[in-house]
């Protein structure tokens, strides 16, 4: 690891002035005393590096800006186990909690960014909060990298994203699982109180169409809806050979659960993200097993296996993908002072920009800086929910973008 220590240590010499002798002898001479220079010692700050992070701790999406808080401060006990940042000084975050709420994330935003000390904000994943923090921190002008499903924004020079395209990933997960099943008539059920799930069917059924395909049955259901009886019912009905399931991992796992007990097992796609957690498993009591999903991390890369190993022993449980992100906004950011040898907040932008994402050995994404703020995340890999967890779904291990 790179560390920069540029504390001068000075050896205190007396200056001397030389003569020549008429025998051309070199002889030298004590300075006069009152010609000394005093010894000097470039003072380097020992302060901690303090970065703002502001998530949803609390609040619906509480669980999700949990674990990415608890990925960035192990990242940050990694860094300072190793020496710490620049010039050798310590990491520290300042976590604030937005209660998944808009007005708190500006409000916020606002107070980190006008912290002198503050050189750079980790923003909030859930898009809705992540929106508007991004507007206030480009009018302060602090560097604002976020792991939202939704590339950085055009004209606003302070904003970073380490993604994958959401859309992308929604379509090319539709696209993957459905043509390896040989699926053919598909169902959705979608909760239609979760903003992302409403959105994610729109771009769902643009992939189907591309793929020649219609729904063969469709259901909304409601988060707090206590049965899904007429539901589960019209899935049986229309006996399709595959059923994108568009709702977070405590409504599927209820519903899933109804569907088992109820003597029904369906083929279950999750065309994102969001239920690549094991905690669905024990949630439905094994009613989910079989989900097909994807992950947008290669879960057999050493530093993958490693960080596993490092949060259960912190945190217990088990490991959301998404906490991976968090571990890598702190090294994106590491890297980048680094780079710039700098803690101005200037030159971390900069620093971010022209970053080389190989250069992040500690990253545990495979990124791609393509130019517009974006480290970009190109590939998937595909799951199934086992007895014991997620695996590998052999039949179709991985997809690149095109």
């Amino acid at each position: 690891m790179k560390i920069r220590n540029t504390v001068a240590l000075l050896a205190l010499v007396a200056l001397v002035g030389t003569a020549c002798a008429d025998d051309g002898e070199t002889v030298t001479t004590a300075a006069p005393a009152t010609t000394a220079a005093p010894a000097t010692t470039e003072a380097v700050s020992t302060a901690p590096i303090d970065i703002g992070v502001i998530e949803m701790l609390t609040g619906f999406a509480g669980h999700y800006g949990q674990v990415l808080a608890n990925a960035a401060l192990l990242a940050v006990d990694d860094i300072n186990a190793k020496g710490g940042g620049l010039d050798g000084r310590p990491f520290n975050l300042k976590i604030e909690d937005n209660a998944s709420e808009n007005a708190p994330t500006v409000e916020m935003t606002r107070k980190l960014g006008t912290d002198p000390d503050i050189v750079a904000i980790i923003g909030p994943t859930y898009l809705a909060n992540l929106i508007p923090g991004q507007e206030a921190a480009n009018e302060i002008g602090v560097p604002y990298i976020a792991a939202s499903g939704l590339v950085a924004p055009e004209n606003q020079p302070w904003s970073f994203k380490n993604t994958m395209d959401y859309e992308l990933q929604v379509k090319m997960s539709t696209r993957g699982i459905l043509e390896a099943l040989g699926a053919t008539r598909v169902a959705a059920v979608i909760d239609k109180d979760n903003a992302a799930q409403v959105f994610t069917i729109g771009v769902v059924k643009e992939e189907l169409d591309e793929m020649g395909l219609d729904l063969v049955y469709e259901a909304e259901i409601t988060t707090d809806q206590p049965q899904y009886g007429p539901q589960i019912g019209g899935l049986q009905e229309a006996n399709p050979d595959a059923v994108l399931t568009l709702m977070s991992v405590e409504v599927a796992a209820r519903f899933t659960k109804e569907a088992r007990d109820r003597g029904f097992v369906f083929p279950w796609v999750s065309p994102n993200d969001g239920l690549a957690d094991n905690r669905l498993l024990a949630l439905s009591d094994g009613g989910a097993e079989g989900m097909l999903t994807s992950v947008t991390h290669d879960p057999t890369r050493p530093q993958v296996i490693a960080y596993k190993e490092v949060y259960i022993a912190k945190h217990g449980g088990t490991v959301d993908p998404l906490s991976l992100y968090g571990w890598d906004m702190v090294y994106l950011l590491y890297h980048a002072m680094e780079n710039a040898g700098s803690l101005e907040r200037g030159a971390i932008r900069e620093a971010l920009e022209n970053l080389d994402p190989a250069e992040c050995t500690e990253c545990l994404h495979q990124y791609v800086n393509d130019g517009k703020n974006n480290f970009a995340i190109l590939d998937l890999w595909f799951q199934v929910l086992g007895p014991e967890g997620y695996v590998a779904w052999d039949v179709m291990p991985m997809v690149s973008a095109p």
